[in-house]
């Protein structure tokens, strides 16, 4: 293998060193809208309370860097809500003030990875602005135990302008991660029309990061769309365009994971929670690729050195690019806080390691 890739996010809170935990929903990013104002209620799409099939669920999904785990399961696990930590009654309702029935706790019966359910509109009770959804979480390995934390934003805003949406979901059972050997993930390209799914008219362009750019993937032109092992370099971003009779109405992008990759990268932040808070602050990405299962986490040394980075804001701009300044490969990389002013939000960072460079 010549080549690996790992994706992270800055403000991503601290995470032990031998896994990357993600919050992620199967069915696409979790978002609502809303019209209307306090004296004449508010039109809330999607209405979760109106219609439960369409309330979401998020998992908590932990990959490793151990051979015998590849996603590990967590023994404890902690969530919260802007910050308010949530309780639970026997049947994993809410119970916490403000929130009660809001979510409910579930878990995977086919590998007990587990989530929690959005039963109602968060829009009013979440001040009209989006949230974050927060999981802290135990994994023990032996008689180690890390301590892991992963953030999820809740999209909400008014409706303005073109009611389309577009979004990434799982077509099958995987949480967007291979977990065995030559193994595959389905994920297909939903597009909206307010709170209606379309099916007419539409066309599909896909694209994979390659080399620090989005490189589209003239094999891959339809909603639905298979990825394998070769198609995913440990962790890979895949962003889809959807068109309607010729006119492109939106775009969403994806991390697709392969848990059995025998080569990881060490992403080496500094500072190791991965966050920008102050004027000056910056977190610098120092990675290495060791052989999972390697205890001693010993550097592979063709890889050493040879990495390419990309950082993006969450709606998939560049900010940050060694392919789009004309380097070709780097050791080291910084975020720093004049991107995060930039962007207005967290940063997306994609870091490449090619031993042909």
């Amino acid at each position: 293998m010549s080549q690996t890739s790992a994706v992270t996010k800055v403000t991503f809170r601290a995470k032990g060193g031998t896994y990357i935990p993600v919050l992620t929903c199967p069915t696409g990013d979790i978002y609502q809208a809303y019209q209307g104002g306090d004296s004449t209620g508010y039109t809330v799409i999607p209405d979760w309370e109106a219609d439960p099939a369409k309330q979401p669920v998020v998992y908590f999904v932990a990959t490793s860097s151990r051979v015998a785990e590849g996603v590990a399961v967590p023994t404890a696990i902690e969530w919260l809500y802007n910050g308010t930590v949530l309780k639970f009654d026997s049947n994993g309702l809410c119970t916490t003030t403000n929130f009660v029935n809001y979510f409910q706790t579930v878990t995977r019966p086919e590998d007990g990875i587990p989530g929690l359910k959005i039963l109602k509109n968060l829009v009013q009770v979440s001040g009209l602005v989006s949230g974050t959804l927060t999981a802290w979480a135990k994994v023990s390995y032996g008689n180690i135990t890390d301590e892991l934390t992963a953030d999820y934003t809740i999209k909400i805003e008014k409706q303005t302008g073109s009611p389309y949406r577009v979004t990434i979901a799982a077509a099958d059972n995987n949480l967007f991660t291979i977990c065995t050997a030559g193994g595959s993930v389905k994920v297909k390209a939903v597009a909206y029309d307010g709170d209606t799914e379309m099916s007419v008219g539409l066309t599909y362009k896909w694209f994979r990061i390659v080399n620090g750019t989005w490189t589209q993937d003239e094999t891959l032109t339809t909603a639905l769309i298979t990825i394998t092992t070769d198609m995913v370099d440990s962790y890979s971003q895949y962003m889809v365009k959807v068109y309607k009779d010729g006119e492109l109405i939106g775009f969403d992008t994806q991390t697709i994971v392969d848990a059995t990759d025998p080569v990881i990268i060490l992403l080496n932040p500094t500072p190791e929670n991965e966050t920008i808070e102050d004027e000056g602050d910056t977190v610098v990405y120092a990675p290495a690729c060791v052989k999972r299962g390697d205890a001693s986490r010993t550097p592979i040394s063709d890889f050493a050195g040879r990495f390419q980075f990309l950082f993006s804001d969450s709606r998939g701009n560049t900010l940050y690019s060694t392919v789009g300044t004309g380097k070709t490969k780097e050791a080291s990389a910084d975020v720093t806080y004049e991107m995060c002013a930039k962007a207005n939000s967290d940063i997306d960072v994609v870091i490449t390691a090619d031993s042909s460079l």
